[in-house]
C-alpha cells in the first residue's frame, strides 16, 4: 500500500495527488511483507520576473503611450502567458501620482507592473521603470509647396510628418501670412480645413478647375498631432498654362514652373522683363522669342529656350540647361 503526506498531512485520496503545489511531499510504499520504502521531496515555484521593453525614444504623438511592452518570463527567459496588472505614475512612483490610464503628454513617468500566477506555479513578480515622453518639435514637411510660388492648373502635394498630420488649412484669396491668421480665418468661416486623421503621409492633388482665371494670396498650413505647424503663402494659381498666363506670371516674378502635362508654350513679342529673385523652370516646354531684359540679381532660368534680343544687366545665378540665342548683351 501507499501513504502520501503533503506538508506533513496524510493525504487520504493518494491517487489524486498531483504534486504541483508548492511544498514538501513524502511517499511511503509497503509490500505484503511489511517492507517499506520512504522518499521525501520538495516542489517549489518557478522563478519569474517582469521585463519592460520599448522604454526609450517615446515621442509625443497625441495618443496614450502604447510603445511599452510588459512581459513575465521564467528563469530560462520563456514568456509566462498570464494577466499582468499595470499602473502608470506621473514623475515618480507613489499613490498620489497614480494615473487613471496610460499617459499622453510629454513628461517623465513610471510604469509599475505586478504579476501573480493564477495556479500558484510561479513566484510573485513586481517591477517598475521610469520612462519619458519626449515633446515632438519637428514641423510637418509640405514637400514642393513654396512661399510666393506660381502654379498652373491642379496642384500636386506631398506632405509628411513622422507622428502624423492632423489638419491642413487652406485659403485661396486672403493672403494670410502665417498659420495663426489662417486658422483664425477658418474659425471665422473664411478659410477651409481638411482633416487628415494623423496620416504620416498626405498626398494628392488640389483641384483648381473651379477657378475662373487665377487665385492670388493662396496659403496653406499643415498642423501635426503635437501642434507643430508649417505655413506656405503668397501663392498664385493660374487655372491654365498658356502664353498669356505665363507672360503675366513671369512679369510678376516668383517661382514659376511650367507643368509637365501641358502642350508646349511659345511666347513671342511680349517684351518680357524678368525681375530679381525669379525662377523659371520651363520643363522643356517653354520657348521665349522676344526682346528680353533680365535685370538685377539672382535670376535662374532652367530648361527654357530663349531667342531674340536679350539684355542681361546685373548678376544672375544660372541659365541652367537653357538654350539662348540671338543678340545677347550682358552688362
Amino acid at each position: 500500500y501507499v501513504n502520501i503526506w503533503y506538508n506533513g498531512v496524510l493525504q487520504e485520496d493518494y491517487l489524486n495527488v498531483d504534486y504541483i503545489q508548492e511544498g514538501t511531499y513524502q511517499i511511503e510504499v509497503r509490500d505484503e511483507f511489511s517492507n517499506k520504502t520512504k522518499i521525501e521531496f520538495y516542489v517549489g515555484k518557478y522563478d519569474s520576473k517582469i521585463v519592460f521593453s520599448g522604454l526609450d525614444n517615446i515621442v509625443y504623438d497625441g495618443n496614450p503611450v502604447d510603445d511599452i511592452t510588459v512581459d513575465v518570463v521564467d528563469s530560462e527567459g520563456n514568456k509566462v502567458e498570464q494577466p499582468i496588472l499595470v499602473n502608470y505614475y506621473k514623475d515618480s512612483y507613489g499613490e498620489g501620482n497614480l494615473l487613471t490610464g496610460a499617459p499622453t503628454d510629454a513628461g517623465t513617468y513610471v510604469i509599475a507592473a505586478y504579476y501573480q500566477n493564477d495556479t500558484g506555479d510561479y513566484d510573485i513578480a513586481w517591477a517598475s521603470a521610469e520612462f519619458t515622453i519626449v515633446a515632438d518639435t519637428t514641423k510637418p514637411d509640405v514637400g514642393d509647396l513654396e512661399n510666393n510660388a506660381i502654379y498652373f492648373g491642379n496642384i500636386p502635394y506631398y506632405m509628411t510628418d513622422e507622428n502624423g498630420i492632423d489638419y491642413v488649412y487652406y485659403d485661396f484669396s486672403h493672403n494670410y501670412t502665417d498659420c495663426k491668421q489662417l486658422i483664425d480665418g477658418y474659425n471665422n468661416g473664411s478659410a477651409g480645413r481638411t482633416e487628415v486623421d494623423g496620416l504620416t503621409v498626405y498626398e494628392g492633388t488640389y483641384d483648381t478647375s473651379w477657378l475662373s482665371d487665377k487665385a492670388t494670396g493662396v496659403s496653406f498650413c499643415a498642423v501635426d498631432k503635437a501642434g507643430n505647424d508649417t505655413f506656405v503663402g503668397g501663392i498664385t494659381i493660374y487655372k491654365n498654362a498658356n502664353a498669356t498666363t505665363v507672360v503675366e506670371a513671369i512679369n510678376n516674378g516668383g517661382n514659376i514652373t511650367i507643368p509637365s502635362n501641358v502642350d508646349p508654350i511659345t511666347i513671342s513679342g511680349n517684351s518680357l522683363s524678368i525681375s530679381a529673385n525669379t525662377y523659371i523652370n520651363g520643363n522643356n516646354l517653354l520657348t521665349i522669342i522676344d526682346t528680353l531684359n533680365i535685370a538685377n540679381d539672382y535670376i535662374t532660368i532652367s530648361y527654357t529656350n530663349i531667342t531674340g534680343g536679350i539684355n542681361i544687366t546685373g548678376n544672375y545665378s544660372s541659365l541652367e540647361n537653357s538654350v539662348i540665342s540671338g543678340a545677347i548683351d550682358i552688362g
